[in-house]
C-alpha cells in the first residue's frame, strides 16, 4: 500500500509544500472567545498524469496502472491497497473506455462551496497540463450551476457524465492535487477561478450593495428568522434566495455588494462571488469552526465577521420539529445592527467652505 504519488504520476508541481497562515477570526458574540491565529502546512500543488487508470463514478479514487486505489479528493482516503474493504469492486462488466480525461468525480460536488473551494481548484490545475478538448469526466447528477461554472473556466474543455457506480477506463488521466478548506490547507492559488467567476455575471443587474442571502433552511435554523429579517430589511438589506437561479444570475446580483449577510452558511459559495473588500456576515451557532472562514476571508480578498447565536438547543413544542441533530440557535439583533448603520443616521456633509471662527461664536 502506497501513501503517496510516485514521481512519474507527477507532470508538474507548480507550488512546494509551504507554510501559511491562518488569520485570528473576526466575531462577534455574546461573550468573549479566546481565538488566535494559525500556522498551518500547505501542501504541494500538483499535476499527475496516471495511464490506464480507472475511475469510479460518484468518488474521487481511480485505480492506477499498478492496481492501487489513489484518492484525488481531500474527502476519500489518501490512498487504499487493492484488497481494501472500502476500495469499489471490479465491474461485472468491462467498462467504457476513453483515450484521455481530467478527473472530475468527487463525493461531495453537489455542494457548491465545496465544489468552488476543493473541486474547481483541483480541475484548473489538471487542465493545465491536458490539451484542449480534453474531456471533464463527472459525475451525472452534477448541478446545473457546477456545469455553468466548468463551462466560464474550462470552456475548451467539454464534460463527459459518468453514473454513480459506473467505471471508465481511461488512457490518460490528468488530475490535480490542493489543499481544502476543512484542513485550512487552500493556498491564495486556489482563488484564481473565482475571479474569472466574478467577470462572467450576465442578467438582471445587481441587486444592491447590502444584501440578505437567505434559504428555506433559514426558517428552520434560525429560531427568531422572522424578527432578524425585519430587522435587517429595516437597516436597508435586500433579501435574495439564491436556490433556482442561474449562475450568470447570481453574478450579477452580487456584483455591486459591499456588505452581504448570510443567513445560511451553506451560501458561503454566493458570497465569495461578491467583489473583493465586500464584508461578509455569517449567522453561525456558538461552538462553530470560525477559522475556515477567516482563512477563505483572507484568500478571497474579504472581511467575514462572524455573528454567533445562542447553544444550539432542541425545539420542545410540537410546532418546532426537531431537526438536524437540534442544530437550532437563536441570534441577538444588537450583535449584528452595529455593523450595518441606518443611511438615515449617517452625519450631514460639512460645509465645503471655510468661516471665520468669530462667526461661529
Amino acid at each position: 500500500m502506497r501513501f503517496t504519488t510516485l514521481a512519474d504520476e507527477i507532470a508538474a508541481q507548480p507550488t512546494p509544500a509551504r507554510l501559511g497562515h491562518v488569520p485570528r477570526p473576526r466575531v462577534s458574540a455574546p461573550r468573549h472567545l479566546s481565538l488566535g491565529s494559525l500556522t498551518v502546512m500547505r501542501p504541494a500543488r500538483q499535476s499527475l498524469r496516471l495511464h490506464s487508470a480507472l475511475l469510479c463514478g460518484g468518488q474521487g479514487l481511480c485505480r492506477t496502472a499498478q492496481g492501487d486505489w489513489l484518492a484525488l479528493m481531500p474527502d476519500e482516503p489518501t490512498l487504499l491497497g487493492q484488497t481494501a474493504k472500502s476500495a469499489p469492486q471490479s465491474p461485472a462488466r468491462p467498462p467504457a473506455r476513453i483515450k484521455s480525461a481530467i478527473a472530475g468525480c468527487a463525493r461531495g460536488s453537489d455542494d457548491w462551496t465545496t465544489f468552488l473551494l476543493d473541486l474547481l481548484p483541483r480541475l484548473v490545475l489538471a487542465a493545465d497540463s491536458a490539451a484542449d478538448g480534453t474531456p471533464i469526466v463527472v459525475d451525472a447528477s452534477l448541478p446545473t450551476a457546477q456545469r455553468a461554472a466548468l463551462a466560464i473556466c474550462l470552456p475548451g474543455h467539454p464534460l463527459h457524465d459518468l453514473g454513480h457506480g459506473e467505471t471508465l477506463e481511461v488512457g490518460t488521466l490528468h488530475a490535480g492535487l490542493t489543499g481544502q478548506m476543512s484542513g485550512l490547507s487552500l493556498a491564495p492559488e486556489d482563488m484564481a477561478p473565482l475571479k474569472r467567476l466574478r467577470a462572467a455575471g450576465s442578467g438582471a443587474g445587481p441587486a444592491g450593495q447590502r444584501l440578505l442571502l437567505w434559504s428555506d433552511a433559514t426558517e428552520r435554523q434560525v429560531r427568531n428568522a422572522a424578527a432578524l429579517r425585519t430587522a435587517l430589511e429595516a437597516r436597508g438589506c435586500i433579501t435574495l434566495k439564491m436556490a433556482g437561479l442561474p449562475l450568470p444570475a447570481r453574478i450579477a446580483a452580487l456584483c455591486s455588494a459591499r456588505e452581504i449577510v448570510l443567513a445560511d452558511p451553506a451560501l458561503m459559495g454566493d458570497a465569495l462571488l461578491a467583489p473583493q473588500g465586500a464584508r461578509i456576515f455569517p449567522l453561525l451557532p456558538e461552538g462553530s469552526v470560525l477559522h475556515p472562514w477567516s482563512l477563505v476571508a483572507e484568500l478571497a480578498g474579504q472581511e467575514v465577521t462572524a455573528i454567533l447565536g445562542s447553544a444550539p438547543y432542541r425545539r420542545l413544542r410540537t410546532r418546532f420539529v426537531p431537526w438536524n441533530r437540534g442544530r437550532v440557535f437563536q441570534v441577538d439583533t444588537r450583535l449584528i445592527l452595529p455593523f450595518l448603520p441606518n443611511p438615515s443616521d449617517a452625519p450631514e456633509n460639512l460645509p465645503t467652505h471655510t468661516l471665520p471662527i468669530r462667526s461661529l461664536l
